[in-house]
């Protein structure tokens, strides 16, 4: 032992002599010095890194050896999870009964240092790290949950931090661990402090829980450990609670379960947090303090509750909590999610251990109740290239997992290499999926890992594959502030066709399901903390928060979701109190019976019943264009259409042409005025509504006709050959060009009319106030908050902003049909319009984009792909493939003018 104490000169090769000698001996000599001085194990540590003895001494399953694997485990980055799953097979042992016996005498060695029971630990002391790794290690080996929680208990006893290890935070948690598990006395004074200031009243239980809040995610190391003593307090006096006066005891069970239900614990301490609340209301008779303190936690967690069957189900063998409110709602819980509650025969859920779904596994987004449909509000889109997306091959699969399952902070840019060195475009869709259902959905202490990495690969079709994935509904549960991060914490917008927030919110609030959308909004909208573009006062974000104040104003919700927004507004920086609620939902229209809203079309809008291609061939409700007036106005097609020559002519030219005159006549005549009255429609609302808003400070009136003037005939839409198939191919063009003018030339006099009271109302002003600048009474609030050079003025639009305007006269729509001058106009129709035609019975509208792709042939998919190529130069989902901003559109403009 003297060699081994570095008491004797020489004990280098004295040590390195007898291990050549015999290395059993030696390991005898070791683990006998060992067991008369467990204190030791350090300088044994020392010895057989330094003389490469470690191996042979992890070989065995003594407590020496797994000593020694706790501090490689604490020293060095060695697989303590695989010691142990290798020791368990080499010998039969019970491993989950090793483990606990170990980790509960290092768990009381340390609690007597507390308690001044000894002045120092008589063995070496875990670190933190080391314990919470042995825990989730011994979930494998221990089943029954009455003999795990026990050592889940007293380990969150002895080492306080545990209580947010495995947040995020590790590094801070760990070098505050350093000299010792023990919290510092400074930091016990002060969580008494703050403690003493609740129970008398100068902070409320709110207050308080919001600085718990605050302390839980800092980075600073003192916060850290506050949040730590709070929270371990709390669990360090439950033995005590029933020796707690009322009053005290009912607010200590109201921040007992606010920490559970504001999520400011999870994993281990939340298991045995409910533990404890599960006890409190099982072991004791209904007139006792500890069973009522039990029933005001579980009031104050009780939105939770569908998170938990597994807990439910314990709660309904509890009889004494028979007839309350509580027990209707785990029953509630249970049968919503389809499980059985009366069998006590059998554990909950099938599963032995009861709390073993502390972390929620049921989607509420996607309706645990099988009553409520899905969310109408909630649409994602299809894959962005369905057509190249291919499965990884296996090894390179496993390549991608073993990158992920060893990506860290201090080595994401290595492992980023080696990630783009095996990930192929054809990998995205299976990359995006995995990331976000595998590892963001159900890891969210690492969820800023994987964006850091994902920014790191820099691909905007990979990024925009993810957010398609993550507005999947299935996906969204634990997703928002995911979806926050990846979308408008970087100034990226979510479109209204994915999410439409206000409608979501309104939906919710008719089926009863805010329980579920408030936190889900509030965790997407809380990172708008981090954008530039979404921060307040942005219109978008405010408004939505105006509906969240108008439901936490006038709508009965638990006090759990009041703050959440109240915790929103915080994090934004705004006053609660001084926002003023919208009036969505108080001044909805009334409903009809089958839920659908009783509303008429408004002024002008009628045009858009019949928008649809099938929807041309019938007239408009109230037609505005008489077709009679436009066919008589239609110039004179003989001198328009081209004629097949005469020479081969199987037929009579003069017969050829009245029949060719005759198609193109009638097939003006079927679909000119429901077009011109479509697109008169839609330039008129969307001429009108534009001019309203960038000329609300505009004076002169023959600026905003002109301005109205121009962009109504940019805003006209071709017409789609595919219409007009009737016509022969090589008259399309002049075709659609007379049903384009006629449009043109009958849109400007509707559009005057939609405008001609704002004009009128501009002359009016500079009659009776000439020297006032015009503001429209109708003008945005939100137009001042916009940044130059978008701003509004008084004075009207600057040089900047009306060049937009002019840009629009112009501009060259381009032909959107295809140029068509047959080469040989004596082939027969039919082959005329497979040629001229070949994907016509596939064509869809924009607006009509099918949710999945056809099945196509080999050929029709390897065309596919340089299709792609162009496809991709379009904007792409949310924008993030869009080429250029309105700034850079704007700066164009200028250089320009």
């Amino acid at each position: 032992m003297i060699f081994v104490s570095k008491r004797q000169e020489g004990y280098q090769f004295a040590l390195h002599g007898v291990w050549k000698l015999g290395r059993q001996w030696v390991g005898d000599q070791l683990f006998h010095a060992f067991t008369q001085d467990p204190s030791c194990t350090d300088l044994i540590y020392e010895h057989a890194v330094e003389h490469g003895w470690l191996d042979y001494l992890l070989g065995f399953t003594t407590g020496l050896a797994m000593d020694l694997a706790s501090l490689a485990h604490r020293k060095d980055s060695f697989d303590l999870e695989q010691w142990v799953k290798s020791a368990a097979q080499k010998t039969p042992v019970d491993m989950g009964g090793l483990l606990s016996k170990f980790l509960r005498i290092k768990a009381e060695d340390e609690l007597r240092v507390r308690h001044k029971e000894q002045a120092a630990p008589q063995m070496v002391s875990l670190a933190v790290k080391t314990v919470y790794a042995l825990l989730l290690i011994l979930e494998d080996y221990i089943t029954d949950h009455e003999n795990l929680t026990p050592i889940q208990r007293i380990c969150l006893q002895a080492y306080p931090r545990l209580i947010n290890y495995g947040e995020g935070l590790d590094d801070i948690i760990e070098a505050n661990g350093t000299n010792g598990n023990a919290i510092p006395d400074e930091v016990e004074k002060q969580m008494q402090d703050l403690f003493g200031k609740m129970y008398h009243e100068e902070l409320s239980l709110r207050e308080i829980l919001e600085l718990m809040r605050r302390y839980k995610s800092s980075r600073d190391p003192g916060e850290q450990d506050l949040f730590t003593c709070m929270v371990h307090g709390l669990i360090d006096e439950y033995h005590c609670y029933h020796e707690y006066p009322l009053e005290a005891l009912s607010k200590t069970a109201v921040m007992f379960g606010g920490i559970i239900n504001f999520k400011l614990i999870s994993g281990i301490p939340l298991k045995v947090g409910l533990g404890m609340i599960l006890d409190a209301v099982r072991d004791h008779e209904s007139h006792e303090s500890m069973y009522k303190f039990g029933v005001e936690a579980i009031e104050q967690l009780v939105s939770r509750l569908p998170e938990w069957p597994g807990f439910c189900g314990l709660l309904l063998q509890v009889p004494s909590l028979q007839g309350t409110a509580i027990y209707r709602k785990a029953e509630d819980v249970l049968r919503a999610q389809g499980h059985r509650h009366n069998d006590t025969d059998r554990d909950v859920n099938g599963l032995a251990d009861g709390l073993a779904l502390a972390n929620g596994t049921v989607d509420d987004l996607v309706g645990a109740d099988s009553t409520h449909r899905n969310f109408r509000s909630l649409h994602v889109d299809p894959p962005l290239r369905p057509d190249i997306y291919r499965e990884p091959e296996e090894d390179v699969h496993d390549k991608i997992l073993f990158i992920l399952n060893n990506v860290s902070e201090q080595n994401i840019h290595a492992k980023l290499k080696d990630l783009q060195d095996v990930l192929r475009d054809q990998h995205h869709q299976w990359f995006a999926s995995y990331i976000v259902e595998q590892r963001a959905k159900v890891q969210p202490n690492f969820q800023q890992l994987y964006l850091e990495l994902l920014g790191l690969i820099d691909d905007k079709t990979l990024w925009a594959e993810v957010l398609r994935e993550t507005t999947d509904r299935a996906h969204l549960k634990n997703l928002g502030g995911w979806l926050g991060s990846l979308t408008i914490a970087t100034d990226k917008p979510i479109k209204h066709k994915n999410i439409y927030f206000k409608d979501l919110l309104i939906e919710a609030f008719d089926t009863q399901r805010l329980t579920v959308v408030i936190p889900f909004t509030c965790k997407v909208l809380g990172q708008a903390m981090k954008s530039t573009i979404f921060k307040p006062p942005n219109p978008w974000l405010m408004d939505i928060i105006a509906l969240l104040m108008e439901i936490y104003h006038f709508a009965e919700i638990k006090m759990i979701l009041k703050f959440e927004i109240e915790v929103l507004c915080g994090d934004l920086q705004l006053d609660h109190k001084t926002i003023e609620p919208s009036t969505c939902i108080r001044e909805r229209p009334p409903q009809l019976e089958d839920g659908l809203v009783a509303t008429s079309i408004a002024e002008g809008l009628e045009g858009f019943d019949e928008m649809s291609l099938a929807g041309l061939n019938r007239a408009s409700r109230n037609e505005r264009i008489s077709p009679a007036a436009i066919i008589s106005s239609l110039p004179n097609l003989d001198q328009i259409l081209v004629y097949p020559p005469s020479a081969n002519a199987v037929i009579d030219p003069n017969v050829l042409r009245q029949i060719v005159h005759t198609a193109v006549e009638r097939a003006i005549a079927e679909i000119i005025a429901p077009v011109v009255e479509r697109s008169i429609t839609i330039a008129s609302i969307s001429t009108a509504q534009l001019i309203l808003k960038d000329f609300a400070m505009e004076p002169d009136e023959e600026k905003v006709r002109q301005a109205a003037g121009a962009m109504q005939e940019y805003s006209e839409q071709p017409m789609p050959e595919g219409l007009i198939l009737m016509c022969v191919n090589d008259n399309l063009d002049a075709a659609c060009g007379i049903v384009e003018k006629a449009a043109e030339e009958r849109s400007l006099p509707e559009i005057e009319k939609v405008i001609e009271s704002q004009l009128e109302a501009r002359r009016r002003h500079r009659i009776a106030r000439s020297n006032e600048p015009y503001i429209d009474p109708s003008i945005s609030r939100w137009g001042f908050f916009i940044p130059e050079p978008y701003r509004q003025v008084p004075g009207g639009l600057n040089k900047e902003q009306l060049a937009i305007y002019e840009e629009f006269a112009r501009q060259s729509r381009g032909q959107n049909h295809i140029q068509n001058t047959s080469t040989d106009s004596i082939k027969q129709l039919p082959d005329v319009l497979q040629e001229g035609f070949p994907a016509i019975p596939n064509l869809s509208t924009p607006a009509e984009q099918p949710a999945l792709p056809h099945q196509m042939t080999q050929a029709q998919q390897d065309a596919g792909v340089q299709q792609q190529t162009i496809a991709n130069a379009q904007p792409q989902l949310n924008g993030f493939l869009q080429s250029a901003n309105p700034r850079e559109k704007v700066e164009k403009l200028n250089l320009q003018g």
